[in-house]
C-alpha cells in the first residue's frame, strides 16, 4: 500500500520481507507483488524470487505516505489543479489515491475469486487507514467559476448562471471532481469488500510497518486517526481468517507469524460419488493415519 507507507518504514520492511519470502515460498508456490498503481490485468505470478527481488527494490525502496504530495502520473496532475485553498494539492490527491487502493482492492478480490478454489493469501503491508462514511463536504468547494477546467468554465458566461450541460467537458470540473471523492462510503464500501473477499476464499494478512505507536495527540490534539487506521488494519484480516499484526517493531517475528499460519493450514476436497441433487446434507467422515488428531 505505496500510499500509505512512510519512506522510513518502506526502507526498514525491505529486509524483513525478503526473508519472508525466502523461508515461506515453496517450488509449487506462485505469488505475485501489486501495488495500487499495479493493473490487475497486468499482474503476472511467478515461481521465482528473483524478479520479485527487483520489483521489490524498485517499489518498496520509498514509501508515498509523507508530505510533500506530489502528482505521479498524468492523471494525478489533472487532479492536483482541482486543489483548495485549505488543504491545496495534497488534500484532494490523497482523496484520490485512497479511491484508487480501494478500486485496487476489490479488482484484486474479482481477480483472485475467479482464478481457483483454494484459499488464495494476500500478504497486505501498510500503516492503515481510516473509512470515512461519506458526506459532501461543500465548504471545500471554490467560488463559483474557479477552480473550474478550462473547457467547463466556457458553459459560464461572465454574469450569468453556469449553464448545466451533459458534454464530457461540463462533467471535467473540479466541483464535481471534488464532489465524486468526498462523497464516497468507504465503511459501507470496505463491508462490501469484506464480503467479496470472503466469498472468493480470499484471506488477508495484513501487517502494520509503521511500528509501535504511542498514540500522542497530534497538532489538532487529537489521537484518534492513527488508532482508526490499525483498527481498519485488523478488521481486514479478522474477517477474512487471517490476522493482523500491529503495534510491533519486531516486523520479523510479525512476518514469522504469518509464515506459521500458511504452513499449518490445508484444504481438503472430494468428489461426491451421490448424484441425487435432492437438496439433502451428506455426512463426511475424514480418517487420519496419524494417532490423536481430529
Amino acid at each position: 500500500d505505496l500510499y500509505h507507507i512512510s519512506r522510513s518504514s518502506a526502507n526498514q520492511m525491505r529486509g524483513p520481507m525478503m526473508d519472508f519470502l525466502a523461508h515461506t515460498i515453496g517450488p509449487t508456490d506462485v505469488i505475485v507483488l501489486m501495488t495500487p498503481e499495479t493493473p490487475v490485468s497486468e499482474i503476472r505470478f511467478a515461481r521465482t524470487l528473483n524478479t520479485l527481488s527487483s520489483e521489490l527494490e524498485r517499489y518498496w525502496a520509498w514509501g508515498l505516505l509523507d508530505d510533500p504530495v506530489v502528482p505521479r502520473t498524468p492523471a494525478e496532475n489533472e487532479i492536483a489543479m482541482c486543489g483548495d485553498v485549505m488543504t491545496g494539492t495534497a488534500g484532494i490527491l490523497r482523496a484520490h489515491r485512497q479511491l484508487a487502493l480501494f478500486t485496487s482492492l476489490e479488482s484484486l478480490i474479482t481477480r483472485l475469486s475467479a482464478m481457483r478454489d483454494e484459499r488464495i493469501s494476500v500478504l497486505f503491508l501498510s500503516e492503515g487507514w481510516t473509512n470515512s462514511s461519506g458526506g459532501v463536504q461543500l465548504g471545500s468547494f471554490s467560488p463559483r467559476g474557479q477552480g473550474t477546467s478550462r473547457e467547463a468554465r466556457q458553459f459560464a458566461p461572465p454574469g450569468r448562471e453556469p449553464v448545466q450541460d451533459s458534454r464530457p467537458a461540463a462533467r471535467t470540473s473540479c466541483d464535481v471532481i471534488r464532489l465524486e471523492l468526498n462523497n464516497i462510503d468507504y465503511d459501507q464500501r470496505f463491508k462490501q469488500l469484506l464480503r467479496r473477499a470472503n466469498a472468493g476464499n480470499v484471506t488477508f494478512y495484513t501487517i502494520d510497518v509503521g511500528g509501535l505507536r504511542t498514540y500522542a495527540p497530534d497538532a489538532a490534539g487529537s489521537p484518534v486517526a492513527s488508532r482508526a487506521n490499525v483498527t481498519t488494519l485488523q478488521e481486514l484480516a479478522e474477517n477474512t481468517d487471517g490476522f493482523a499484526a500491529v503495534n510491533t517493531n519486531d516486523l520479523g517475528r510479525a512476518f514469522a507469524r504469518v509464515t506459521r499460519s500458511l504452513s499449518g493450514y490445508y484444504l481438503l476436497g472430494y468428489a461426491s460419488t451421490n448424484p441425487k441433487h435432492d437438496g439433502q446434507y451428506r455426512r463426511i467422515t475424514v480418517r487420519l493415519r496419524q494417532p490423536d488428531v481430529e
